[in-house]
């Protein structure tokens, strides 16, 4: 039998009107307030993604940016946790951070300040500021505002690349930074030589040089013709008639004498006045104005002339140097002073009196200079370092001064330490024996030299004049003197010493 088909009707097929009316509504509602689910992109595991507009096809996973895409922003459908295949830790701005964290506001950026590369802190830092420091690889050249890539490294001049060489990333551990590598050093002592003839400039800086000394140290004052039986020029003090009143005579001797240690790789100390013309071996224009010594160091009108000695000579311009300011010759100038060996045989009568002056030295200086300031001594050992001194911020070094050769030998580490203590290096810038015996002078000159040898101290011995003087502190060539200094000076530039000095030519 075969089956009869009954053919549907119209109502069959579409269902009343009024309940497709009824349908609508709440899909529309749907729509509506659902705007981002129903237009969501859904996104697979581990592929690219928009946080605002995307969804990841895992329920735990998320659109974030992952511990190994921090450099370039990316987001990608991640595991929410935290770790490296996981989302980067978000920082708020301007809060510490590392190199896997990622900063909360788009436009900043975990990076190190400029001002912060001598710490390394990191900080989120908005991009717009340009203040992140330039990151630089292993061995690359850098600045002083760069920060290396590896944080083993720091940014310095290797020893073998000369006190003038490029800085370059270079890890700590290989000790070789002239920054941080402690050394040690000789010099001399000679205090008028750029008032002595061009070619006895020269015999003597030529011998300085051979021997492996590293500095000379001079004086700004009267130096009278003939001294110490040299072939010594008269030369005036800068102030010869009268406080504040300049001639530059001497500054300009000094700037030959200067290119001829430039030429020679040595360096200056040069002090900026002697406490010894105040009444002493020489009346100058501040003892005939202030009447005496205590006058001078106690007269505020008297510390504020000295100030202006320092800033005149500071600024004066060397034109065998290019015409640079004496300031900004780090190249040749090792330290300033203010003044040699003050309140030498007095009562302390102002005892801010070193720290005010060289405060004011420093403010004279570029921000960037690399020449230290010195103490300038005293006429012994305790009076070189006055606790005063050991404070002051402004002063690098403690300069100190003895012409007891068994008393300094048996100090000296004792005032490394104190030194070091107070965050100074030390210096024993002036020692020295007058013994009528060669024999004996030399000796004297040697324990010193080879005590501060053993104590990782530079030092530098009283003093070399052409020709030398066997029954006084001076010495030269032919010197039993020289012939033992000049042994412990290569010692002294072989050893090891307590503090870094990459100021000096080595």
């Amino acid at each position: 039998m075969s089956r009869r088909h009954s053919t549907p009707s119209l109502l069959d097929l579409f269902p009343p009107m009024a309940a497709v009316l009824a349908v609508v509504p709440s899909a529309l509602s749907v729509v509506l307030n659902s705007p981002v689910q129903m237009r969501a992109r859904i996104v697979d595991d581990w592929q690219s993604c928009s946080p605002s507009t995307d969804v990841c096809a895992t329920p735990h996973f998320t659109c974030c940016v992952g511990v190994a895409d921090v450099s370039s922003g990316k987001t990608t459908c991640r595991d929410s946790i935290v770790g490296f295949w996981g989302c980067a830790k978000k920082v708020p701005d301007w809060s510490q951070c590392t190199p896997s964290d990622v900063c909360a506001s788009a436009g900043f950026t975990c990076c190190t300040a400029i001002a912060d590369v001598s710490s390394g802190k990191r900080t989120c830092r908005d991009r717009a500021l340009n203040d992140c420091a330039r990151r630089v690889a292993t061995l690359n050249t850098c600045l002083s505002t760069d920060v290396c890539d590896d944080p083993s490294n720091t940014c310095c001049t290797a020893v073998s690349d000369g006190i003038f060489g490029a800085k370059t990333c270079r890890n700590r551990a290989w000790n070789d930074c002239r920054e941080t590598k402690a050394v040690n050093f000789a010099g001399v002592n000679s205090y008028f030589l750029h008032t002595l003839p061009a070619d006895d400039q020269e015999l003597i800086l030529n011998a300085v040089a051979a021997a492996g000394y590293k500095a000379i140290r001079i004086f700004i004052n009267r130096v009278y013709a003939g001294s110490k039986n040299s072939r010594a020029i008269y030369t005036k003090d800068i102030e010869p008639s009268a406080v504040g009143q300049y001639d530059d005579t001497a500054l300009y001797r000094i700037d030959a004498l200067m290119a001829r240690c430039k030429d020679r790789g040595l360096k200056l100390i040069i002090s900026l006045h002697d406490r010894w013309s105040l009444g002493t071996w020489d009346n100058d224009a501040y003892f005939r104005k202030y009447g005496s010594p205590a006058g001078f160091y106690t007269s505020l009108s008297a510390q504020q002339a000295i100030d202006a000695r320092i800033a005149h000579v500071l600024n004066h311009k060397n034109d065998l140097l290019a015409g640079r300011p004496w300031k900004s010759l780090d190249d040749v100038v090792l330290a300033f002073e203010p003044q040699n060996e003050a309140f030498g045989w007095m009562d302390v009568v102002n005892p801010t009196w070193h720290c005010d002056r060289a405060t004011a030295l420093r403010a004279a200086l570029p921000q960037t200079s690399a020449i230290l300031v010195s103490s300038g001594g005293g006429t012994d050992i305790d009076s070189s370092v006055p606790p005063a001194l050991l404070s002051c911020p402004a002063i690098d070094v403690v300069a100190v001064h003895s012409y007891s050769p068994n008393d300094a030998a048996a100090r000296v580490a004792t005032l490394a330490k104190i030194a070091a203590d107070n965050g100074k290096r030390l210096l024993v810038e002036e020692f020295g024996t007058a013994a009528a015996d060669p024999g004996a002078k030399a000796a004297g000159f040697a324990m010193v030299a080879a005590a501060c040898n053993k104590a990782g101290v530079p030092w530098m011995p009283w003093e070399v004049v052409v020709p030398g003087n066997s029954s006084d502190f001076e010495f030269w060539k032919g010197d039993p003197v020289w012939k033992s200094l000049e042994a412990l000076a290569a010692d002294a530039a072989a050893g090891k010493g307590r503090w870094p000095w990459p100021e000096v030519p080595y």
